[in-house]
């Protein structure tokens, strides 16, 4: 009986440290990816200044073969903005996928809010997001 008690507590200590060295190991990897995304960030910082305008950062982006998408509505003046994916991480339960994005906020050129981007809006600046995809 004394073996069998020996053995179970032997195999609950296994599964704490192997659970803790997973949470490590997690932990370690997000702050990896996270570098990567803030080294992203900053290689579209340099290359898109604040103050051009959708149609030249649009362009620049297709030059440079990288896919985006524009969606509405972000910043204050509700003006669509340019997505660019740059990862993914692991989702909650109840979605299918993260994405991580390059965030281009534009300020709008047009005092109403558009049903379309603008050409003519500016690039206010550059963010990074995480955007749940997919969900319940």
């Amino acid at each position: 009986m004394k073996q069998i008690g020996k053995i179970l507590v032997m195999s609950c200590c296994i599964l704490v440290l192997s659970f803790a060295v997973y949470q490590a190991w997690k932990k370690h990897s997000r702050q990896q990816r996270e570098k990567t995304y803030q080294q992203a960030l900053r290689s579209y910082e340099e290359a898109f200044m604040p103050g051009m305008n959708r149609n030249d950062v649009e362009t620049s982006l297709r030059l440079k073969n990288l896919q985006f998408s524009s969606r509405c509505c972000y910043g204050d003046d509700r003006s669509y903005a340019d997505l660019v994916k740059i990862g993914t991480e692991e989702p909650p339960w109840f979605c299918n996928e993260v994405n991580v994005y390059v965030v281009f906020q534009f300020v709008s050129s047009s005092p109403n809010l558009s049903l379309t981007p603008n050409p003519t809006d500016m690039l206010k600046r550059l963010a990074l997001q995480e955007q749940p995809e997919v969900c319940l």
